[in-house]
């Protein structure tokens, strides 16, 4: 049987499968001679390439033949020939039509014959910036461009930035996005052609590069304190080109086990994309670049009602345990099904970008027109439903969610004096989102101990009732950017640019109906007798609305020193300002001695000096080594380059948020809690109790705050980076250090919390800030109320930014030169972080006090990793596999619930004695407190595999990623 006939038969069984259009290679060959006939040796043959401008070089040989080959060619070229003595020659090339690969072009050189001249003044040139940039890697920076290697990431996540950028070496994929240094992701950024994007992918048919930097020294960037993930929308061509992509990932070709099917790790995905570049019209005076995506993934909703009795088992619940909740449930007449909720777990999105300009370069001359222009407009759209369920929780406690952004950039770019290069560019994006729940209901949970069919106790935390409250949230932001750039008169090495920026962010959070409340239950027991353990409750939630303006003006130069040692420098001053100001209370100032109203403002300067020393290679200028296995941005094969600066966060707009509105909860335990009527809540969710019972110790209903200091300061990094990297043979190798000292890191701290100790326990000497009357005997159950300073007010939160954090990191990669291999490939890179943060007991875990802060490994510490490219084609086969492994995080083994009265549940555990997969972190501590972020979570490993065929492929990566599923253990146990 064929290979094409084996291709055909699975895609026909539904076999993951990805179609993209080929590369096109194309070659410009001749013949150099003189008027007479005779041969040139040793000519100069340049190819110029539209519309990149990208240049590609040969030699006339003994026979004055040349061969100059492109390995992604376009069709359209600028050929120069030159040789001492003779008349250069030029001349343009184009394909006559698609199946045109190769281009002969005869050049004849006419003399130059040497004459005596006049005396002659010789001017040159002044350069003119361009318009722009360069593609490789910038002067000193630590970056990098996502190689489009084929199988990097799974076909489903081929456009998310988040996953391509965590296909680089030193970034970490965590929840929430990705971790640079052991840095939270809320300090990335994420922009389109450097302005801010708000959307997390783009369609994978587009024609982009996703750029991570950690660091970069021109400072007209900015905005970030981790990592700054921008997506560079190319700009269209002359020629009309296409890319589509489909793949089908089937759950019958995926890999899992009888726990990881009970899960629901089975899935089927769909995606489609299509995009191209192109001309407008016939004048080749405007060109457009779009890509378009469409996709669905389906699996099993997994539930309690639906959990099989392996999944049971192992979430520790016994199938008779089931029963007895369920029989509970029903006399108590709690539903336990909602017929509104799917029983699949379905996400579909689609996603769109396209941009229109005028072509970047002259079709006749190949120079850049005096004005140039372009319009962007993208658009992300998806929703998932049910959320919030799983194999402990029954399905009316569901959510379905739905996202949707969308913007537009314009940019207007002109030449004008003695060279100068002035651009503009405005954008403006809005995103919003949505949650609702499916049932009504208060929200419970009940701890279920049960005896397992291996003869362990096992215990169970089940989920019931309704979902949370619904949610619509709002984010727009505007941003203008203006930029002059020029070369210093007299100094034409020095590039000069100016730039300053101004941006505007609002948002509006409309908090919507469900939030009833939440019940819970330590036993069945109590379930059924109508006794629960504590209840909790917002009771207003206000509408949230406010803004804040962000600017900036910077000042950098590019230094070309020498042909091989270029230095970037400058300068950015950056400031903020809310919209509105957070309302005084005079009651709150006068009972805690605060300072409450007000916002914070702020203004700073940064600077910013990087250089690279170009040992051997093409400099900064990015070279693109394409060939069967993907395609790889390549820089310098030998250099050395660095730098030192401050790089400096946005505060987020909703800071603020709940500074500005009041609102009210209630939290009940013990005696304080009132007995639940689920016949009138079912009938009437709006029936949840609103108070708790009495006003004793056990009852925390006085109205809460939060503040935000007036010093309150967006988070910044000093860092410094050096790279070395060099050639021996074949073999290239890196070595990149980096050391950040992290400054203004976020926090809070209670400012109604009295740090006095009522007591210590006798077995464990733990300090308890509230007196025995405050603790229910029966369950241990603790509450907060008479910890605080005043009791009338509750928990009085203050945002600060007065913690800090060092990280360090070195990565070493070894890796073949690009330019000597085309049918195999196996690259390989090591990192080696450390990060130390400090964390008080509030934002962090305490034993003591949690005034107290600590200083440990941050919680984003993966102290090691791995990652592993490699491929082998031969024939019209080709195979490829991304693999990375990341040592486990850093945690700290703590108590479920409120200890020591603080009103925080996360205090440390006492240590009595160790056993299982965490014993030797706990046998270092028996007889003591856990140290924070002692323990540290299992390796997690991902392999994607991908093999192509004759321009087919099979994508491998699914079963592979359900093996992974398994081996993670997601429910913990």
């Amino acid at each position: 049987m064929t290979i094409r006939r084996v291709m055909l038969l699975a895609a026909c069984g539904f076999a993951p499968a990805i179609a993209h259009a080929q590369v096109r290679a194309e070659v410009i060959r001749g013949r150099v001679v003189e008027e007479s006939g005779q041969v040139v040796v040793g000519a100069n043959v340049l190819a110029t390439r539209a519309p990149d401008r990208a240049v590609f070089t040969a030699t006339s040989d003994s026979a004055g033949a040349f061969v100059v080959r492109i390995a992604e060619g376009t069709g359209d070229y600028l050929v120069y020939v030159s040789a001492p003595g003779w008349k250069s020659f030029r001349k343009r090339v184009t394909r006559a039509s698609e199946s045109d690969t190769s281009f002969v072009v005869n050049a004849t050189l006419t003399s130059a014959a040497v004459q005596q001249l006049a005396t002659v003044r010789v001017q040159a040139t002044k350069p003119r910036p361009v318009r722009y940039a360069d593609p490789g890697t910038q002067t000193g920076a630590r970056e990098a461009i996502v190689d489009d290697f084929t199988g990097a990431v799974p076909p489903e996540l081929a456009g998310d930035i988040a996953a391509l950028s965590g296909t680089i070496p030193g970034v970490t994929p965590v929840g929430g996005g990705i971790s640079v240094l052991g840095l939270d992701p809320s300090q990335n950024s994420v922009t389109l052609n450097g302005m801010a994007m708000g959307a997390g992918s783009v369609p994978r048919a587009a024609r982009t590069n996703v750029r991570v930097s950690s660091t970069t020294y021109d400072p007209a960037r900015g905005w970030f304190g981790g990592a700054n993930s921008n997506v560079e929308l190319s700009g269209g061509s002359v020629y009309t080109l296409r890319d589509a992509t489909f793949s089908i990932d089937a759950p019958v070709l995926q890999y899992s086990d009888a726990l990881s099917t009970g899960l629901g790790q089975r899935f089927t995905n769909v995606n489609g994309s299509i995009g191209g570049v192109g001309p407008i019209g016939n004048k080749d005076l405007y060109v457009y670049s779009y890509g378009v995506e469409a996709g669905r993934r389906s699996g099993d909703a997994v539930s309690l009602l639906s959990s099989d009795a392996d999944v049971l088992n192992h979430a520790g619940l016994a199938a008779d345990s089931l029963v007895r909740f369920r029989h509970v449930l029903s006399s108590l007449g709690i539903p336990s099904s909602a017929a509104a909720v799917p029983s699949a777990l379905t996400t579909d999105k689609l996603s769109f970008i396209a941009r229109f300009d005028r072509s970047q370069l002259d079709a006749r001359t190949f120079v850049a027109p005096k004005r140039a222009s372009a319009i962007t407009v993208f658009g992300n759209w998806s929703r998932t439903s049910p959320l919030s369920v799983g194999p402990t929780t029954l399905p009316t406690r569901a959510t379905s969610r739905w996202n949707a952004v969308g913007g537009t950039q314009g940019m207007f770019s002109t030449y004008f004096g003695n060279d100068y290069l002035a651009t503009v560019r405005s954008s403006f994006s809005l995103s919003e989102s949505k949650s609702l729940p499916y049932y009504s209901l208060p929200g419970a949970s009940v701890l279920v101990s049960s005896m397992l069919p291996s003869g362990e106790n096992g215990f169970s935390s089940l989920a019931f009732g309704g979902g949370s409250s619904a949610r619509q949230s709002t984010q727009w932001t505007w941003e203008t950017i203006g930029e002059t750039q020029l070369y210093a008169a007299g100094h034409e090495a020095h590039r000069v640019s100016v730039t300053a920026d101004v941006r505007l962010d609002g948002y509006s959070d409309v908090m919507g109906f469900g939030d009833a409340g939440s019940f819970a239950f330590n036993s069945l027991a109590e379930l059924a007798a109508g006794t629960p353990t504590s209840f909790s409750r917002v009771v207003s939630q206000p509408n949230r609305r406010g803004g804040e303006w962000n600017a900036f003006a910077a000042i950098g130069d590019y230094w070309r020193v020498s042909p091989t040692l270029r230095v970037q420098y400058g300068a950015r001053i950056e400031g903020s300002a809310f919209t509105s100001s957070a309302p005084t209370s005079a009651a709150l100032d006068t009972a805690l001695g605060v300072q409450s109203g007000g916002a914070p403002g702020s203004v700073h300067a940064s600077p910013r000096l990087g250089f690279t020393w170009i040992r051997r290679g093409a400099g900064n200028l990015g070279a693109l080594a394409v060939n069967k296995l993907g395609a790889f941005h390549m820089g310098p094969t030998s250099y050395l380059r660095g730098g030192i600066g401050e790089f400096r966060s946005l505060l987020s707009p909703s800071l603020l948020s709940d500074a500005l509105v009041s609102s009210r909860s209630i939290s009940c335990i013990g005696t304080a809690v009132p007995t639940p009527d689920w016949t009138a809540y079912v009938r009437n969710p709006e029936a949840a109790p609103t108070s708790c019972v009495g006003s004793g110790t056990l009852a925390d209903t006085a109205p809460a705050a939060r503040l935000v200091s007036r010093g309150f300061r967006p988070a910044r990094s000093w860092r410094a980076n050096l790279s070395y990297a060099s050639q021996r043979r074949w073999l290239t190798y890196s070595v990149d250090a980096t050391y950040s000292l992290n400054l203004d890191q976020p926090g809070i701290v209670d400012r109604n919390f009295r740090s006095v100790p009522a007591f210590a326990t006798s077995d464990e000497g733990r300090a308890v800030f509230v007196p025995l009357s405050s603790v229910v005997p029966s369950t241990g159950a603790v509450s907060g109320a008479a910890a605080r300073l005043s009791r009338s007010f509750g928990r009085v939160l203050e945002d600060r930014s007065d913690l800090r954090s060092t990280s360090r990191q070195l990565i070493i990669t070894l890796a073949p030169d690009l330019f000597g291999v085309s049918d195999w490939w196996l690259a390989t890179s090591y990192v080696l972080s450390a990060t130390r943060a400090q964390q008080s007991g509030f934002d962090g875990t305490t034993f003591g006090s949690p005034l107290e802060r600590t200083d440990a490994r941050g919680a984003l510490d993966a102290r090691h990793q791995f990652v592993v490219r490699g491929g082998y084609a031969t024939g019209g086969v080709t195979l490829t596999a991304f693999g990375r492994m990341t040592s486990g995080l850093p945690f700290t083994p703590i108590v479920s619930a409120d200890v020591n009265g603080d009103g925080f549940a996360n205090d440390r555990a006492f240590v009595r004695s160790s056993s299982g997969a965490l014993n030797d972190c706990l046998a270092r501590q028996v007889n003591s407190p856990a140290a924070r972020n002692s323990c540290e979570g299992p390796w997690t490993t991902a392999l994607n595999m991908q093999l192509t065929v004759e321009g087919s492929h099979l994508h491998m990566g699914s079963r592979l990623r359900a093996l992974h599923v398994n081996l993670s253990n997601p429910l913990g146990g």
